[in-house]
């Protein structure tokens, strides 16, 4: 499970993050990796696992749902537009990647 905390804005390296500390001078604990890493000030993680969410944006929606939910109606609804529609929503670019449950 994720979690999206609203307000908070992408930090631009692990000094900044509100996730982390630093141990010492050179180790760095990631409270939300909960590992410590020895690194440089000013450095980001590379298996960092903050994802930034770009602003502005419109309602996150499941969109695997409704293209689930689509295919109930398909035989019934043959509107091109909604078909359109529908394809659009497949194509769009992925924000947060889905997550295996």
């Amino acid at each position: 499970m994720s979690v999206l905390v609203k307000g908070v804005e992408m930090p631009k390296n692990c000094d900044e993050c509100p996730f982390g500390d630093w141990t010492d001078a050179s180790y760095f604990h990631c409270f939300s990796m909960h590992y410590e890493y020895m690194m440089d000030h000013g450095e980001r993680l590379e298996d960092c696992p903050l994802v930034e969410v770009p602003k502005p944006h419109g309602r996150l929606i499941d969109a695997k749902a409704l293209w689930d939910e689509s295919d109930k109606y398909e035989w019934y609804c043959r509107d091109e537009e909604l078909s359109r529609a529908f394809r659009l929503i497949a194509d769009a670019p992925t924000v947060i990647e889905a997550e295996e449950s």
